[in-house]
């Protein structure tokens, strides 16, 4: 079993045992929409979920992206190593800032959904940056993050899960092959 090769960023196979290769970035592209997907939704179901479990759903994400990655790592060539130091470099920039932002959460006055608008601040700036850096189809999911914040902002009404899925839509579209 083979999941198809992602254009968002170079090719980089995994073998998971005998019969099952898979796609690095493909892998992490639609685990981290599923995490997104309930992430950013948790507060508009569940607002006093979404404080106590956010920081445990970044960390345990995080182990299992780190994890795959040091599979990976484990195999990799010295020139696959340098394609990857400015994806892994971005990526792990933007997770250390939200990670510290969700620091916040601890603090009893400040608002869930002012904390939403943030996160979703910090990740449309996270995917134009990547989209001018790294992979243009990620300035695609980077202008509609905008789109969404600013109708946070003004309407605001399910702006989580609207948030959620415009990531997860995003993301999955970064796991398929172009022409997909």
């Amino acid at each position: 079993m083979t999941l198809p090769a992602s254009s968002c960023s170079s090719t980089f196979q995994l073998q998971l045992g005998r019969d099952i290769t898979v796609h690095l970035p493909t892998v992490l592209y639609r685990f981290w929409a599923i995490v997104a997907l309930g992430a950013l939704a948790l507060p508009e179901i569940q607002a006093g979920l979404a404080s106590k479990h956010w920081l445990l759903i970044l960390v345990l994400a995080v182990s299992v992206s780190l994890l795959l990655a040091g599979l990976w790592y484990q195999k990799a060539d010295s020139m696959q190593l340098q394609q990857a130091k400015p994806w892994i470099l971005h990526w792990a920039s933007v997770l250390a800032v939200c990670g510290l932002f969700l620091q916040t959460l601890a603090r009893p006055e400040i608002e869930l959904q002012w904390v939403l608008q943030q996160l979703l601040l910090l990740l449309a700036l996270a995917f134009l940056v990547g989209g001018l850096h790294l992979h243009r189809r990620l300035l695609g999911l980077g202008l509609a993050l905008v789109l969404v914040y600013a109708y946070h902002l003004g309407v605001g009404y399910m702006a989580g899960i609207i948030g959620g899925l415009v990531v997860a839509a995003g993301l999955w579209a970064c796991s398929l092959p172009p022409g997909e």
